[in-house]
């Protein structure tokens, strides 16, 4: 099996560096080079275009450059981001955890008199509506990431409820829920899931379902809702509501190969 994975990523690699000098490739015409079936390269191709590598459109694929991946990838959680907006209603006290994604939602929320709770500090800097009232939860800030944790961060938390909370995460699956790779962060992110009286909102961009990483912050039991983008294979998403989850899928614009 080992064997087998190592020949898949080669021949991934093979079809990145293709597709650098051959532009215009079709996927009929890629898997006639690779002698594989229109399946396994449909297989390849998509899972290339989850890490943003490539990007596939009708009758073509495309290469992306470093640059292009993560605007990519930036209109995907700003789809998200919008959408869960969406959810807030006036008089709402909301937390917000460290996520960008989460953060994101500030500029997007149009409920009035909306309290955020949140041990992000990058909400000092971020722009949001003056229907909005932050309220930092204080802590030990930790660098690059600009979050708030430790003792004084948990005491705060643990004197308020809020009605909603939107926690985005590193990764959520079927069989760990949500997970991040921050073991600071899992106390802060299992007390605002406990300390919420309303629903529970993780949101969590295509690229992160189905990945596992090291800390579990919270169960798929508690989870209310799910916010991806309309990336998602629907294969995906299908799994995920037959389990009974809420997955709403944020639709997003797609850039044809002109654009």
């Amino acid at each position: 099996m080992k064997r087998s994975r190592r020949e898949v990523q080669l021949r991934q690699q093979a079809l990145l560096h293709y597709l650098s000098e051959n532009p215009d490739a079709t996927p009929a015409e890629l898997a006639e080079i690779f002698s594989v079936s229109p399946v396994t390269l449909h297989r390849d191709l998509r899972l290339l275009e989850e890490h943003h590598l490539v990007e596939t459109y009708y009758g073509g694929v495309r290469l992306l450059s470093a640059e292009t991946a993560s605007e990519d990838l930036l209109i995907c959680q700003e789809a998200i981001a919008r959408y869960a907006a969406s959810f807030v209603e006036d008089d709402d006290l909301i937390f917000l955890n460290t996520s960008s994604t989460a953060l994101m939602m500030l500029p997007y929320v149009e409920a009035k008199n909306v309290t955020v709770i949140t041990n992000n500090g990058n909400a000092i800097k971020h722009n949001y509506r003056s229907n909005l009232s932050i309220i930092l939860t204080g802590g030990e800030l930790r660098h690059p990431k600009e979050s708030m944790v430790g003792d004084y961060a948990v005491r705060t938390l643990m004197g308020i409820s809020a009605r909603k909370c939107f926690l985005g995460c590193s990764g959520l699956s079927l069989e760990r829920g949500m997970t991040t790779i921050n073991f600071n962060e899992v106390s802060l992110n299992e007390l605002m899931v406990e300390r919420t009286v309303g629903d529970t909102f993780i949101l969590c961009d295509h690229t992160k379902i189905q990945r596992d990483e090291n800390y579990t912050s919270c169960s798929l039991e508690k989870i209310d809702h799910i916010i991806t983008d309309s990336r998602l294979d629907p294969a995906v998403a299908s799994l995920y509501r037959r389990q009974g989850l809420d997955l709403h899928t944020a639709p997003i614009e797609r850039k044809t190969a002109a654009q």
